[in-house]
């Protein structure tokens, strides 16, 4: 592979609105980088829910895992990007969101867990009104139980 992608390219320059093209030209909207990440986790990575909502109207993957066995909903969740998260909800349904955000990274770690580290609060109430609170309750991570203390205070209580 020579250079990046082009759908990597056009995210990373703010040209979201050049998927559109780039899919009636034939791209693969899946190509991935030398790390394995497709357009989809760049853009989740820089919180371009327009982008996102363009390739998956493209008919890129979702749930695509780069190198390190994280999705574009990791990226997301590691930034701080909630809208990203919506936008995956309303283009994908509920039902898929919630699969994507139980789906463990190649460490264990799911999108709350990098939430959690991150002190991206916001994003750790959408994962845990998602998917409910049963994904804070994981004890074999030290961000899952932050998250599930974040989260308990957010409400008015201690840990969930």
């Amino acid at each position: 592979q020579h250079g990046e992608p082009p759908t990597v390219t056009a995210l990373v320059r703010g040209q979201g609105e050049l998927i559109g093209l780039l899919k009636a030209a034939g791209y693969n909207m899946d190509e991935r980088t030398e790390d394995g990440r497709t357009g989809m986790h760049v853009a989740g990575m820089l919180g371009r829910a327009g982008s996102v909502r363009e390739l998956i109207e493209a008919g890129a993957e979702a749930g695509a895992k780069d190198r390190a066995g994280k999705t574009m909903v990791h990226w997301a969740a590691e930034y701080g990007h909630v809208e990203v998260l919506r936008t995956v909800e309303e283009q994908r349904r509920k039902k898929t969101l919630n699969n994507l955000m139980l789906k463990k990274d190649s460490d264990g770690r799911t999108c709350a867990h990098y939430a959690s580290a991150g002190g991206h609060l916001e994003v750790v109430r959408y994962v845990a009104e998602t998917c409910g609170e049963e994904v804070l309750r994981e004890k074999d991570n030290d961000a899952a139980v932050r998250a599930q203390g974040e989260y308990g205070r957010a409400h008015g209580g201690g840990a969930v």
